[in-house]
């Protein structure tokens, strides 16, 4: 049929097996017939079957090459058994294969059996299972029996032989048992077993095998890196080591285990570094998407096992199913609670991130009711903080000295203020000192000495008083407000105070003070209660809060300041109960107008310039908008935007050009979902691929734009979120409109956000429908692919031996591993190899991107950085060439008396000249014993075989000749001299070369070396 078939021009059916081959090459004579076996089905045993040369006919074989008219049966000779028992075993299958075929079928039914699979390993001796159930409601209820067909008997079912099903329960898996039997053999064997249903001929087959537990193990292949799958590089040039791993009976990397790395499918070349080993490093030749493979194998295993694993050489897994996404910037109000001015890129934190003015604030969905969590005094303070007694309270510390707090009034459960270290005390910067002074209460932490006259002076000098507070791991705080209690000893200056609080060691030079005030100088009841309230900020991990005390203007006189007591409100929830009653834990507020609020400085031009999308989730204060409001934008002329206006969001590209073709804007309507509290999804597509823009909504595609002439769309500005980017502060006049993204296609009057936005991604390629619907349903995004570090290990090197190896190796990741990156330098090669002594590097810090070095031999190396962010491991190789130390080098660093510091020169007398001390590495200025070279010599006959050796360090490469004479008197180079180096230590090499001379044709033959300096 399918000669036929391509004769006529028709498809030949998928959904079937299709046993006919196409001969049509065959017969146009651009192929050879193909090797096929014949059968002849027949009733009884009179079956026949002929491959290549041989044929069985019921039993017997003949060899038709030798025996065209089949006049002796070969069957019984030993040679031919393996051929026989093959064509038996084939012959048995095909005649199987046409009983099936054969066997009468019922009634049409519009419902079949379904397998969960048809492939069950069951270890002998033990079990193994499978599920079945129906393909949709039989109309009445029917049995499925499942029994042995043909194969090994030892194989069998043990449960589930029979399975009813109903219209009721036509959809739930059923369970059918086989069981294996214990047997002598040490084959792995396996049987048929049909499912049939009881109303018809509707069959499926299971092939069962058994796992025999005296065949040999089977090698078991893993990964160690990658640990996670599959991998998207960060650029074209990443290298990522691959190591495997195997496993039999238990036992991991046997000795004599084989391995082999090989690519499966790509655009590119793959080329590994050691594919034979388990660890290699593997690069790409172009971009693409590649798939790899490693193989491991044992001598003594039943079978090797390999695995599979897919790389995105640069490029995004848009069209993979199976891959997860894979951002380049993620804003989350949710993670970026240390209260600092600037909404930290999750990804980097430090690059790209969002710097925000004091206008915009984050708020936070309450879980419920503040409650006092934390309330303590110390022993004896005035306003009664502390219930207990000093004796029975935590320690702390404070300039050396140990303070003593009562019992907490209040202490959360889940709160604690760990004994033993400094979870309150003084931060003892150029301006505290330990408490001094009259009037001091006991045991209260004191603040003297603090003479800064400004806040600033006073961050700058690091002093404060804190309180640090750790949370319960699977736990997070809620705090909304918190107060210092403080007093002053009369008669001094007044003191000013700012409190502020954050991430344990946050920067309060980046953020603004939760609240100020001074404390007057009037004695015991100069009391002040320094604190904050409706602050709404979420921490895990620790807390810290903080006092900063300055001398106001014209002040001069020493301050003596008393923390007293300390009480914080707030609520402490589970980790995953966090805002559980809102749809997003936390977003950024935009107060909108003419100010604008929130930016970055750099561009995306480093980011993307081609296919790209943005994400995000907000909330408009109200709808319709009267005047134009900025979302996001970035690039000016060249650029894009999003742009709010009456009731609708508009996706604005443009590549600089005022003519509109080269530009798109597409719009949507708004209609925020009461059910996710007003907030919008919104994803802006760039694909320049297809030369469109796509605008969805709510996971919902709502409008699409032509831009076959837009090649570019990231320019030079920057990045305004809730505003435009301009230096032009509080200004939405022509400057900085100009650097609005697609601004071209814009008009004044333009305003920042107003509203609420509580997630923004970056991806540097063009999500698809699906992607952009699974973004929607899932705003927590837990499917963020990680990309490998992406790392230079520096440019090659030529290192002068007198100089120091310095490496400055770079990395950069996007945090989704561990969020920190492991660094290790590897010496891969290096001079002398081959030897019992290689040359060695030793670095100041092998973990560190920039170290230096030093080695023990002149040559070539090759070292790999190595960097892994516990998912990923990546590497780039340096290669070293370290020059030998030359005699006017080596000459520089010695003293040498006046007029003896020439080559040929001996100032200590050793006979041996300056020029050889520096070959040999000798002091010229020691007395040294005989030198460290020597003759050889072997007769053979008439002929004298000569050996020279000379040992030099393994730092310099002096030039040595040797030089014969029959007299003492005159000197002749020998010529075609092959010398040897041979390593003897680590630290010393062995020039060689052997002179043969002929003694019967001269009375006398002397030998010597010559030492050169280059």
């Amino acid at each position: 049929m399918p000669t036929l078939a391509k004769i006529g021009g028709a498809v030949i059916p998928s959904d079937r097996t299709v046993d006919g081959l196409d001969l049509l090459p065959v017969w146009t004579g651009n192929a050879t017939y193909p090797d096929r076996s014949f059968f002849v089905n027949e009733s009884g045993s009179n079956n026949t079957l002929i491959k290549g040369n041989w044929k069985i006919r019921n039993n017997e074989l003949y060899d038709l090459s030798a025996d065209i008219q089949e006049q002796t049966n070969v069957s019984g000779v030993p040679a031919n058994s393996a051929t026989l028992a093959a064509m038996q075993s084939e012959r048995s299958a095909l005649i199987t294969s046409f009983n099936n075929d054969n066997e009468p079928r019922g009634e049409f039914t519009n419902f079949e059996i379904l397998l969960s699979t048809n492939d069950i390993d069951v270890p002998e001796g033990g079990t193994g299972e499978a599920q079945i159930r129906l393909s949709a409601a039989p109309g009445a209820t029917v049995t499925v029996t499942v029994s042995h067909f043909s194969g090994d008997s030892d194989l069998s079912v043990s449960g589930g032989s029979s399975l009813v099903f109903s219209n009721s329960n036509w959809s739930d898996w059923q369970t059918v048992t086989f069981a294996a039997a214990n047997d002598a053999d040490a084959t792995s064997d396996g049987a048929t077993f049909r499912a049939e249903l009881s109303t018809d001929n509707n069959v499926r087959e299971l092939f069962v095998f058994e796992d025999d537990d005296e065949a040999p193990a089977d090698v078991a292949s893993s990964l160690v890196w990658p640990k996670t799958l599959p991998v998207v590089t960060a650029d074209s040039t990443t290298k990522i080591v691959g190591q495997g791993r195997s496993s039999l009976d238990g036992q991991i990397d046997q000795a004599g285990s084989v391995y082999a790395w090989a690519k499966v499918s790509g655009p590119g070349a793959v080329t590994f570094s050691s594919p034979n080993d388990k660890v290699t490093g593997v690069s790409f030749s172009t971009d693409g998407v590649y798939v790899v493979r490693f193989y491991a194998d044992h001598p003594s295993a039943g079978s090797g096992d390999s695995i599979d694993f897919t790389v995105y050489v640069n490029v995004a897994p848009e069209n993979d199913s199976t891959a997860k996404f894979s951002p380049q910037l993620i804003y989350e109000a949710e993670s970026d609670g240390d209260g600092d001015a600037t909404w930290e890129n999750t990804l980097s934190p430090g690059s790209m991130d969002i710097s925000l003015s004091s206008g915009v604030t984050r708020s936070v969905a309450i879980p419920g009711t503040p409650v006092t969590l934390v309330d303590f005094g110390m022993d004896g303070d005035i306003n009664g903080g502390s219930a207990g007694a000093e004796a029975s309270g935590i320690s702390g510390n404070g300039g050396g000295v140990s303070w003593a707090l009562g019992t907490p009034t209040t202490l959360d459960s889940n709160l604690s203020i760990v004994s033993g270290v400094q979870s309150i005390g003084i931060q003892n910067g150029s301006g505290i000192s330990v408490p001094a002074g009259s009037g001091q209460q006991t045991n209260d932490y004191s603040y003297i000495g603090h003479d800064s006259t400004t806040l600033a002076g006073a961050i700058s000098g690091n002093d404060y008083i804190f309180v640090r507070l750790t949370i319960a791991s699977g736990y997070e705080l809620y705090v909304d407000g918190y107060q210092f209690d403080l007093w002053r000893n009369g008669g001094q200056a007044v003191e000013n105070y700012a409190v502020f609080h954050g991430a344990s060691g946050f920067s309060a030079a980046s953020g603004s003070e939760d609240a100020a005030a001074n404390v007057p100088g009037a004695g015991t009841g100069s009391l002040a209660f320094l604190g904050a309230s409706g602050l709404g900020a979420v921490y895990t991990g620790t807390v810290e809060f903080r006092i900063y005390g300055w001398q106001g203007s014209g002040q001069t006189e020493l301050g003596n300041t008393h923390f007293d007591a300390f009480s914080l409100t707030g609520i402490v929830s589970e980790t995953a109960a966090s805002g559980s009653d809102s749809f997003f834990s936390a977003s950024y507020n935009f107060p909108g107008g003419q100010t604008m609020e929130g930016g970055v400085a750099e561009s995306l031009v480093s980011y993307s310039s081609g296919n790209a999308s943005f994400e995000i989730w907000f909330k408009p204060s109200s709808l319709p908008i009267a005047t134009p409001q900025v979302l996001w934008e970035a690039g000016g002329d060249i650029g894009v935007a999003l742009v709010l206006s009456g009731i609708s969001l508009s996706f604005v590209v443009d590549d600089g050009d005022s003519n509109v073709v080269n530009g798109a804007t597409i719009d949507g309507t708004l209609a925020p979902d009461p059910g996710q509290d007003g907030y919008v999804h919104a994803v802006g597509v760039i694909d320049l691929d297809a030369g469109q823009t796509k605008l969805y909504l709510d996971g919902v595609l709502v409008d699409t734009g032509l831009i076959p002439n837009v090649n570019t769309w990231t320019g030079s500005s920057g990045v305004g979120v809730g505003k435009i980017d301009s230096a032009v502060a509080g200004s939405n006049g022509a400057t900085s409109f100009e650097l609005l993204g697609g601004n071209d296609q814009l008009s004044l009057p333009i305003e920042a956000f107003g509203g609420e936005i509580a997630l923004i991604r970056f991806y540097d390629y063009a999500l698809i429908a699906g992607q952009v619907s699974d973004l929607f349903a899932d705003p927590a995004a837990s499917e963020l692919l990680n990309r490998s570090p992406q790392i230079s290990a520096g440019p090659d090197q030529a290192v002068d031996f007198t100089a120091p190896l310095v490496l400055v190796g770079s990395a950069s990741d996007d945090r989704l591993g561990s969020g920190e990156l492991n660094i290790n330098w590897r010496q891969v090669s290096g001079a002398d190899p081959e030897s019992a002594f290689p040359g060695s590097l030793t670095l100041a810090d092998y973990s560190a991107l920039s170290t230096s070095g030093t080695t023990n031999a002149a040559g070539s190396y090759t070292l790999y950085l190595e960097v892994d962010d516990a998912e990923v491991k990546v590497y780039d190789n340096i290669d070293i060439e370290f020059s030998p130390l030359t005699y006017a080098q080596w000459a520089s660093t010695i003293s040498f008396p006046v007029g003896e510091s020439a080559p040929t020169d001996d100032p200590d007398l050793d006979k041996m000249a300056n020029l050889e001390e520096w070959a040999r590495g000798t002091e010229p200025l020691d007395f040294d014993a005989a030198p460290n070279s020597g003759f050889s010599l072997e007769k053979v006959g008439a002929i004298n075989q000569y050996t020279y050796t000379f040992d030099v360090p393994r730092d310099r490469a002096p030039l040595i000749a040797l030089q014969w004479s029959v007299n003492l008197s005159q000197w002749y180079t020998v010529t075609d001299v092959d010398p040897r180096f041979d390593v003897m230590s680590g630290s010393t090499v062995r020039w060689s070369a052997d002179v043969a001379v002929d003694i019967s044709l001269r009375s006398k033959f002397f030998l010597r070396g010559v030492i050169t300096a280059e």
